[in-house]
């Protein structure tokens, strides 16, 4: 057994605790600095590979980090190979560099520093090893998850404190079921009684934005998701599920129709429920039940970074579809949350089941009942038309098609894209983009159904294509997909000069000589300096055109 401690230092702030006992001094996307220890062992001891963002500047306030998606959204550079993600902010330091710490006996101890709201420290655990329970680490730990393989864990730290950790020689196949018991144990530990708090807050809708114009409907829905979030177990008032869930109980038309489409579809409701607390539904209605208008203070903070996000872009949709001016209303978040989605959530819906042009066409179908302003009704007609969602069948033109088209390409596949496991989210929003833009594309994910003999479709679709696109990520050292296909796909380029084969670097290019599949001799697509998959689908389209 080994045993680890860490110990930042510096001032902070003292935490305070909600009624639920949580901490509430920083929100989990937003520290003020982060660390990243990647932890390995060698013939002397530890070593950690130290990855950190540090603020430079007094001004600056916090980072705004993902450290729960599944890969890198736009706009977001990896952490620790994908551990996180953090937005470029202005005002912070990156630093990497190896660091081998003392050691006494057991004991490894690890000095840093602490800035705004509280440090992020990600801890990434050696091949094999695993921490078994909350009880042994003092704190315990926010969250785990399986990362390449190894156990990263999170820790928030809102002021000086000393952390340690026992971790233990486990089974490769162990550490995603400890992982999951780890969240679920954290989950426990988030519900423990009320603790006194020195601090109180206004409810939400008190902290509108200047210049926002709610309507007196979504005013009483944020007072209602509010209360729900002061009294439950949710960190904030309102969160991004939280808004969700208040869709469950709100007695409105657009929630009301919310609750009868998610128990039409095959929506993870447990998973959502449990996140925040809830043990079922029923136990969200009576809490709901309970609600009275918010007259006096609250003790949690307002609003999430993620709930904020969703608030300017339903004020952005409104002013899109109603006009300068347009008061916001309930129909404009369900619209954002339809068509937005901020990084750390999209895969998150879609884990819960959500199938999210689905979810849009049905939606395009309730507003064709409620009663809008002539303006209104035309901008939201105008916006669906541009988006492709069509009275015939209500789908996405070109975004999801029915198995049978997708497998037709008589003329052969335009496009075939590679990709890892790990960056299947990226790619299908590559697929999404260019599929919108009629072109024949080749994805495993998609255009295989059940039945398919992978092995044969996979090489004829390879064979048949016009481009190939290998998506490479910082994991490309284990990757190991489609090797010998790309390879021969490369050798018959060099040959007949079909098919382009282009390698698409999600992070950045390799170092030299390190690209996978000998593609290091093909002229590569840098996404991260083109600013997203949304640049690369334009020049992939200005290739084929």
């Amino acid at each position: 057994m080994l045993f680890f401690a860490f110990n930042p230092g510096d001032k902070v702030r003292a935490a305070k605790r909600t009624p639920s006992g949580m901490v509430d001094v920083m929100a989990p996307e937003a520290p003020g600095n982060l660390v990243a220890l990647d932890v390995t062992s060698d013939a002397n001891g530890f070593v950690c590979r130290v990855e950190r963002y540090d603020p430079t500047e007094v001004s600056s306030r916090f980072l705004r980090v993902s450290w729960n998606a599944i890969t890198r959204p736009p706009g977001y550079d990896p952490v620790a190979g994908g551990a996180a993600y953090v937005e470029i902010t202005p005002g912070f330091d990156h630093r990497s560099y190896e660091a081998r710490p003392d050691i006494a006996g057991p004991r490894l101890t690890w000095l840093d520093k602490v800035f705004g709201d509280g440090l992020m420290l990600i801890v990434i655990l050696p091949y094999g090893h695993a921490l078994l329970s909350l009880r042994d680490a003092d704190p315990p730990p926010v969250a785990a998850k399986v990362h390449d393989g190894r156990m990263a864990v999170y820790w928030l730290h809102p002021k000086r404190t000393r952390t340690t950790w026992r971790m233990e020689v486990v089974e490769a196949e162990r550490i995603s079921k400890l992982c999951s018991a780890l969240n679920e144990e954290a989950s426990r530990l988030d519900q423990r009684a009320p603790m006194p708090v020195d601090f109180v807050n206004h409810a939400a809708p008190r902290h509108y934005p200047p210049g926002l114009r709610p309507d007196e409907e979504m005013m009483r829905f944020h007072d209602l998701c509010a209360w729900i979030g002061e009294q439950g177990g949710d960190e904030a008032q309102v969160s991004f599920t939280g808004v969700l869930l208040t869709f469950l109980v709100a007695a409105d038309p657009i929630s009301r129709w919310f609750k009868t489409y998610v128990s039409e579809r095959n929506i993870a409701l447990e998973d959502m429920l449990s996140s925040k607390g809830f043990a079922s539904l029923a136990s969200l209605e009576m809490l709901a039940s309970g609600y009275t208008p918010s007259t006096g203070s609250m003790r949690k903070k307002p609003w999430t970074p993620s709930a904020r996000e969703v608030l300017t872009a339903s004020d952005a949709l409104a002013q899109r579809v109603g006009g300068e001016g347009c008061a916001v209303g309930i129909r404009h978040i369900m619209g954002a949350y339809c068509q937005f989605h901020y990084p750390n959530h999209e895969a998150q819906l879609r884990r819960w089941g959500f199938d999210l042009v689905d979810w849009l066409s049905e939606y395009r179908k309730l507003l064709k009942t409620i009663a809008l302003a002539p303006t209104e009704r035309a901008g939201w007609h105008a916006l669906f038309k541009e988006m492709g969602i069509t009275e015939r069948g209500g789908s996405r033109a070109g975004v999801r098609p029915t198995d049978t088209t997708a497998r037709a390409a008589p003329g052969g596949w335009d496009i075939f894209i590679a990709h890892e496991s790990a960056d299947r989210a990226s790619a299908e929003q590559l697929y999404d983009r260019l599929l919108a833009g009629g072109h024949r594309v080749f994805l495993d994910a998609r255009t295989l159904t059940p039945g398919d003999f992978w092995d044969l479709e996979i090489p004829h679709a390879l064979e048949t294509s016009r481009m190939i696109l290998v998506l490479i990520a910082s994991s490309y050292e284990s990757a190991h997909y489609l090797r010998d296909e790309i390879a021969n796909a490369i050798t018959q380029a060099r040959r007949t000069g079909l098919p382009r084969v282009i390698p698409i670097y999600m992070d950045g290019p390799p170092p030299p000589g390190k690209a996978p599949y000998g593609l290091s001799i093909v002229q590569a697509i840098d996404a991260r300096a083109l600013g997203g998959l949304g640049a690369v689908a334009d020049q992939v389209e200005r290739l084929l055109a």
